[in-house]
């Protein structure tokens, strides 16, 4: 039946999830709750037979590398650093405060914080619906798990936090500062009076240009017709050269040269577009980028 789950679907549990649950160990850093998002990291020995092999969990996490990106199984009974306990591909977790979600139905996303979950599908790594809201309220909440076929609906890239857990090395190796995850950043820039800015706040992280092009959009520009891209106030400007707009609708154009004493851009920077207008400059500027931090 199709439809979001509603209260009178889940009246009643026929057997608790982890009486039918995957015998695991939590090799965590930590308690394993109810309800927290777990892959299997390995294998141990059961503990009954001392022999027979028994898969060893830990947290998933959205923004992380490798498997740990991707969630396989749902803690349906909490277990202590190093314990034996239950996993499952289904849960049905009460109590839980679900009034940031918008309404009855909405999926449940993997968190870029370790084990948990989230209402907004995270902007790097791994988007994974892991279940779905059946009940809306900060006190009373019901989330259902549901991980039997681990959607994943997208993968970002690399992992969040590639770039800052690379150890530094010596002269001629891989290190932070010549390590990047590619980044473009498209900003609309609408026909304007000359010398007028467009600012762009919010910048999550760190990152380095590479290349700055635009496309010419709604009108032909004319002689004189140019932006200038700034790291932060007017004065930094990372393209040395003026991106030249005297061209026709819908043709491209590319930066001839980057100053690299401004093409790191701190997160939480700035970028500030700066017309110089004759005729039209309405255009969209695309920025290559590295994420850097």
């Amino acid at each position: 039946m199709a439809g979001p789950i509603g209260t009178k679907d889940l009246a009643y549990q026929a057997v608790e999830p982890y009486q039918e649950g995957l015998t695991v160990k939590n090799v965590f850093a930590g308690t394993l709750a109810v309800g927290d998002l777990v892959y299997v990291s390995g294998t141990t020995t059961s503990p009954a037979t001392g022999s027979d092999p028994v898969p060893t969990v830990t947290k998933a996490d959205a923004d992380a590398a490798g498997a740990a990106k991707v969630a396989t199984y749902v803690v349906t009974k909490a277990m202590t650093q190093n314990s034996f306990g239950k996993v499952g591909r289904y849960l049905v977790a009460r109590g839980v405060n679900t009034s940031s979600y918008s309404t009855v139905g909405d999926p449940v996303y993997l968190s870029t914080t370790a084990g948990g979950s989230t209402a907004t599908a995270p902007t790097l790594g791994t988007v994974q619906i892991v279940g779905y809201v059946a009940v809306k309220s900060a006190t009373v909440g019901i989330i259902v798990y549901n991980l039997t076929s681990n959607p994943v609906v997208a993968v970002g890239g690399l992992a969040g936090s590639s770039v800052n857990t690379v150890a530094d090395q010596a002269a001629g190796a891989i290190s932070q500062a010549n390590l990047g995850i590619p980044v473009r950043l498209s900003l609309t820039i609408a026909d304007g009076a000359n010398g007028t800015n467009v600012d762009f706040t919010g910048l999550p992280y760190k990152v380095r240009v590479r290349d700055i092009r635009a496309m010419k959009t709604n009108a032909n520009g004319g002689a004189g017709d140019a932006l200038t891209v700034y790291n932060g106030t007017t004065g930094n400007a990372i393209n040395s050269t003026a991106l030249d707009l005297n061209v026709n609708d819908r043709a491209m154009v590319r930066v001839a040269a980057l100053d690299d004493a401004y093409t790191d851009i701190a997160a939480g920077a700035t970028i500030r577009v700066t017309r110089t207008k004759a005729t039209n400059v309405a255009c969209v500027i695309t920025l290559e980028l590295d994420r850097v931090a």
